[in-house]
């Protein structure tokens, strides 16, 4: 028999096993999340004779439009355990994940797809390409000079100044207790959360240092110059490379747009209304 349902208490170690495999974190960080981050009713599962086989969470956001937010649930940590692959399961999941969301009062429903090979999977689950980035990658010699200020902020702090700076442009908001996921997982890497002021304005980043000798800021939000900023963070975090994101808007030389979050119509028949440039979508707690 196969059901779709919330997960209940006693299925999360399985359900953890599940996530360890399919993305590879650690006990640290899903202790924390399950514990912090997901209230027990956002985690939803399809069970295969009573067992879970696939699993994903629902996380609670709002597409902000003119000062003006309307609900748009984000698909996380989709994933189907090994052995269940190829009957669908996802694609169920994601309609009871829908259904709820609709319950709820959503019109669309969104997701970050990890890799190219999955944005043609969501493409064929009815989820159309809405949010973009602009990525760069930069040698530190390649960033200008540090200039400005940075300093580290609270999650609570970082929403609302990252709220103030993309005021004018169709973005997604997040609670705190997701910038709060945001501030662990940059905290776990090394990295944090920055207030900047670069060239007399405003600014904030997300900041992960990777493995490989690298830092990635997630999200640089920076209308003085998003390589100023990342220039002013290379101070902060000394690394050969630095990997940027950045809304449309503020793209800098060198990179590229790149399609980044999906969406899909919860309403039978309606069709999605898309800006040209797309919304700006930053963390996807990836």
């Amino acid at each position: 028999m196969v059901e779709t349902r919330r997960a209940r208490a006693e299925e999360l170690p399985r359900l953890k096993e599940l996530w360890k495999t399919a993305f590879g974190d650690g006990e640290v960080f899903l202790e924390r999340f399950f514990r912090e981050y997901a209230a027990p009713e956002q985690v939803l599962t399809l069970c295969e004779d009573g067992a879970p086989a696939a699993m994903l969470v629902l996380l609670p956001q709002t597409l902000t439009v003119e000062g003006k937010g309307e609900a748009l649930p984000y698909i996380y940590a989709l994933t189907t355990r090994p052995d269940c692959r190829g009957k669908g399961y996802a694609g169920r999941l994601m309609e009871y994940a829908g259904e709820l969301a609709r319950a709820q009062g959503a019109d669309k429903i969104s997701t970050v797809p990890a890799q190219e090979s999955l944005h043609r999977f969501f493409g064929g689950e009815g989820f159309r390409e809405g949010f973009v980035t602009w990525e760069g990658t930069f040698s530190v010699e390649e960033l200008p000079p540090a200039e400005g200020k940075a300093e580290p902020v609270t999650a609570e702090e970082y929403g609302a100044l990252r709220e103030e700076i993309l005021e004018k442009l169709p973005h997604l908001s997040y609670p705190e207790t997701q910038l709060r996921l945001q501030e662990m997982i940059c905290h776990m890497s090394g990295g944090g959360l920055y207030r900047l002021e670069i060239a007399g304005r405003k600014g904030c980043a997300a900041v992960e240092v990777l493995d490989e000798g690298a830092v990635l800021a997630k999200e640089l939000l920076c209308p003085g110059g998003a390589l100023a900023g990342a220039g002013r963070l290379a101070k902060l975090l000394p690394a050969k490379r630095y990997v940027i994101r950045t809304p449309a808007a503020w793209a800098g030389p060198n990179g590229e747009l790149r399609r980044f979050g999906m969406v899909k119509s919860l309403r039978t028949g309606e069709k999605l209304t898309i800006p040209e440039d797309g919304w700006y979508l930053g963390l996807a707690f990836d």
